[in-house]
């Protein structure tokens, strides 16, 4: 995983200038941040099979964050990407707005936060006056769900909602530490190498899938930046860690 993280790169940096749009901008710095949890989630698994939970949380960040980026620049419109953008920013803007009574109400000083939501307001107020006629500023951010439908990619739905049960504390969360139910159930840690799957593969399918998808959409000059023998060799991996699980061929 470490060659692909160094592959995509590698590719990122021979994208020509992106300067001019704030979507193209943000949609780069948003794989800066997915990026470093799969370098996080890869460093769990070396540490101790145990810390699955975290990377399991972690994975869901990765796959969110990946998602938006590429949600964020699929329109060929920049200017359509811009309005993606723009929802993207006023998401920030809200927050400042909302923790600004919060603090009051409990004794706080909200200056901090009244001041930088009301440049965030303006920059929004500056960048939407200069759209186009016809782009229309979106509600809200879409779903994740939406995302998908947006991106063709609907059908991995499932993996968001097996991670999620780890960032909100589901009940098929704590499978890692039962077997069976009732008077029949047991109690441990039951964490094995084929648990790490969903984790290692959710964050190699958002760097190859999400990951070529914006450098595509940025116009990078390269070809696809996983090679040939990287897939096998990915490939191979993946049958590894479930083949050397409890129970695995």
């Amino acid at each position: 995983m470490d060659g692909v993280i160094g592959s995509f790169l590698t590719a990122r940096n021979a994208l020509p200038p992106i300067g001019k749009w704030e979507a193209d901008i943000e949609a780069v710095k948003l794989f800066n941040l997915a990026i470093r949890d799969i370098e996080s989630i890869i460093e769990l698994a070396k540490a101790d099979l145990v810390l699955l939970p975290g990377a399991n949380v972690l994975a869901r960040a990765v796959f969110e964050i990946s998602l938006k980026a590429a949600w964020m620049v699929q329109p060929d419109d920049p200017f359509q990407r811009e309005v993606r953008w723009l929802v993207h920013l006023k998401e920030e803007a809200r927050m400042f707005k909302q923790l600004v009574p919060k603090i009051v109400k409990a004794g706080g000083d909200p200056k901090f936060f009244q001041e930088r939501g009301d440049l965030l307001h303006k920059f929004h107020a500056d960048v939407a006056g200069t759209l186009p006629a016809g782009c229309l500023e979106l509600p809200g951010n879409p779903s994740i769900e939406q995302m998908l439908e947006n991106v063709g990619q609907r059908q991995i739905y499932l993996l968001y909602t097996q991670l999620s049960t780890f960032v909100h504390g589901g009940h098929a969360s704590t499978w890692l530490y039962r077997r069976h139910l009732g008077t029949s159930k047991e109690h441990g840690e039951f964490v094995s190498s084929e648990d790490w799957h969903l984790p290692l593969w959710t964050s190699w399918m958002c760097l190859q899938v999400w990951g070529q998808f914006v450098l595509d959409r940025l116009k990078t000059p390269t070809a696809e930046f996983i090679s040939p023998e990287q897939r096998i060799q990915i490939k191979q991996a993946f049958g590894d860690l479930l083949d050397h699980s409890p129970g695995g061929g």
